[in-house]
């Protein structure tokens, strides 16, 4: 049941909204976090210039993603484990996706694990934290799926992100009928050397 609700609370778009998460990515290694039924890891798979893992706490999930990726001749690296402690060495990846994320993608504890994993210039984008219907009226039917953030919200967000030593940014990207407010993340090139950021010093709560 879990693509068929996607695709119908989406309006059929759902693949149309995941290949948007795709083509964000450049080149090189990539981390999807929850990959649910794995089909954002079967169009990331297709991509010949990414090497692509994936993370997921739900073993039936891991099984779903399992067979699709078997049924279409895909291969991804996969590992069941928590977002909030992430079973990788530091700086291993480019760039990390999540879409539709639960809320514990913006835990403290989630974000030092971004910021310790990613590569110096290394790049986060959430997708499905927020999404809006462009018709106002729509939106007030369907308040549980679609919203816009407040300005409150995105400010508390961005703040937290900072805290963990990430830049952060939010784009509202214009999809067919509903706008996507796109979370970005980075990890600066350098430091401030006068305020290192570690990820000891995350952990820390510095």
């Amino acid at each position: 049941m879990y693509d068929s609700v996607a695709d119908l609370v989406s309006g059929g778009q759902w693949e149309n909204w995941l290949r948007l998460a795709r083509d964000e990515v450049d080149e090189g290694r990539v981390l999807e976090i929850g990959f649910g039924t794995g089909r954002l890891q079967a169009l990331l798979a297709r991509r010949r210039d990414l090497e692509v893992h994936g993370l997921e706490l739900s073993a039936d999930m891991q099984s779903r993603c399992k067979k699709r990726m078997r049924r279409e001749g895909l291969e991804t690296h996969r590992v069941r484990g928590n977002g909030m402690c992430l079973p990788y060495g530091d700086q291993s990846f480019d760039m990390i996706l999540a879409t539709f994320p639960e809320e514990y993608i913006v835990h403290s504890e989630t974000l030092g694990e971004f910021f310790r994993v990613l590569r110096p210039g290394g790049k986060v984008m959430l997708l499905g934290r927020w999404i809006s219907l462009r018709s106002t009226w729509l939106g007030k039917c369907f308040p549980v799926f679609y919203r816009r953030p407040s300005d409150e919200e995105c400010k508390s967000l961005i703040s937290e992100v900072r805290n963990c030593g990430l830049d952060a940014k939010m784009e509202h990207r214009i999809l067919s009928k509903v706008v996507h407010h796109l979370v970005h993340m980075s990890k600066p090139n350098h430091t401030d050397s006068n305020s290192p950021v570690t990820p000891q010093s995350i952990r820390d709560g510095l």
